[in-house]
């Protein structure tokens, strides 16, 4: 058994054996478990540590029963649509947790519901330990339960918490279960760099020692910027983009919009990158002499070395310290508020080279995709071939694999990720904030729908 040592697993089974109340606490969850059940219409259910099997009787059901420390379901499990592990964590040897997250997570097919104890138990082993070997408060539990798992709901007990996750497998739609435990206050979304501090630095480092001429602050002035970002409704309003920039609005891409405008017999006046990561020297495509390139410097040697010998200007955004005081010491003058992506990080720098007006294409902050899916119940699985049914931008890209879920403005559904829910929040924050600034946002996506929602609901005020 490589989730416990020998020696601890005969204590636990003495304690089962001497104790009649040791390994009861599973019917205490039972409504949870009921109710998540109901929700994803399955019954497959496996409970990880069960114990005397309480929680089955409390459901009035056959689970598959599994517990290492108890004779006759001490055989290794399979994997279940909802594995459930209630007051099973804490009794796990610190040097085995992490072999013993990983294995809930490889039997996990769908969701799980873990109930942890954050405080010392009544119980004493045979050997003077007390029975809950480990005891940290819910904030030291959460990152190592959150790089297995997509988080959907977490609650504090008063002894401990209760979590109930996403199979980072599974690639149904993330299930809204705000009805199950207490009512949720705030919900919150954490996104980070995908590039860690060194790797940022490194590219950094190395853009600067390039000598490329670094952007400067330009006076404000009354032109517009037409900015093409790579969301699905692109595709939908190549000829709107066409109107504006003929109105004399000047055309600024950002990732694969790039590629895709060339192809189509337009060419902007810029493009603009900010990505580390290397595939985004794919999403540029060719480069062309008759577009300026404006490149931050954390962007991957990938993209500069493709931008050699264009017309390149190097502008700077930044996500941590030592990459502020690395820019700072190798002669940088100032960075961007880069925002969540590129678009967001593309009216930024707008606004430093004079830019005020600002019409937005292809920022929509959803994917496309058929209506049945976009309706799909919340309570139902999704089709197997989801993905191949969804549009993630105007047309290919090199990083399509990105997290699902749906969000709703008013009764409109969309299909949205972390990331994209994000910049849209971020967006709406900079909407509310014009210092100055004008935006008219084309395409009918997500971030589109979102503003007009809000302008309608404060002029109803």
């Amino acid at each position: 058994m490589p989730f416990a040592s020998s020696t601890y697993i005969e204590l636990n089974r003495a304690l089962h054996a001497e104790v009649p109340e040791y390994g009861t606490s599973g019917q205490n969850y039972a409504p949870i478990v009921a109710a998540v059940s109901n929700h994803i219409k399955s019954r497959d259910i496996l409970d990880y540590g069960a114990g005397k099997c309480t929680l089955q009787t409390a459901l009035g059901w056959q689970l598959h029963n599994y517990d290492p420390c108890v004779p006759g379901i001490d055989a290794r499990p399979s994997a279940a649509d909802l594995v459930v592990s209630t007051d099973v964590l804490e009794h796990v040897e610190p040097e085995h947790l992490d072999a013993v997250l990983n294995d809930i997570a490889g039997l996990t097919k769908r969701l799980v519901i873990l109930s942890v104890a954050t405080g010392p138990a009544v119980k004493v082993l045979a050997d003077g330990r007390n029975a809950h070997l480990i005891q940290e408060p819910m904030e030291w539990w959460r990152p190592e339960l959150e790089q297995r798992f997509r988080l959907i709901r977490l609650w504090d007990t008063g002894r401990g918490f209760i979590f109930i996750g996403q199979s980072l497998k599974d690639r149904n739609a993330t299930p809204i279960l705000n009805h199950i435990g207490p009512k949720p206050t705030t919900t919150t979304i954490k996104c980070k760099s995908v590039y860690t501090d060194e790797q940022r630095c490194e590219n950094i480092r190395s853009a600067m020692l390039r000598g490329l001429p670094q952007v400067n602050v330009l006076q404000a002035h009354d032109r517009t910027m037409v900015l093409a970002c790579y969301g699905p409704t692109l595709s939908d309003t190549v000829d709107e983009l066409k109107s504006d920039v003929a109105a004399g609005g000047d055309l600024w891409t950002v990732s694969g919009a790039h590629s895709f405008l060339i192809e189509r017999g337009i060419v902007p006046m810029a493009h603009i990158e900010s990505d580390p990561r290397p595939h985004k020297a794919l999403c540029i495509g060719k480069p062309d002499r008759r577009v300026a390139y404006f490149a931050a410097s954390a962007c991957s040697r990938d993209v500069f070395n493709l931008l050699h010998g264009f017309e390149t200007f190097v502008f700077h955004v930044t996500s941590s310290g030592p990459e502020s005081e690395l820019i700072r010491d190798m002669g940088g003058n100032f960075t961007v508020d880069g925002g969540t992506n590129v678009g967001m990080c593309a009216i930024g720098l707008g606004t430093v080279l004079g830019y005020r007006k600002f019409v937005i294409h292809g920022m929509d902050g959803s994917f496309k995709s058929d209506p049945v899916l976009l309706n799909w119940p919340t309570n139902e699985p999704m089709p197997e071939d989801v993905r191949q049914r969804v549009r993630f931008h105007a047309a290919g890209h090199p990083n399509e694999d990105q997290d699902l879920y749906r969000v709703w403005v008013g009764d409109k559904p969309f299909l949205s990720s972390p990331q994209m829910f994000q910049s849209a929040q971020d967006f709406m924050v900079m909407l509310n904030h014009p210092a100055g600034c004008t935006y008219t946002l084309r395409g009918d996506g997500f971030i589109r729908a979102l503003w007009d929602h809000i302008r309608s609901q404060k002029a109803a005020a």
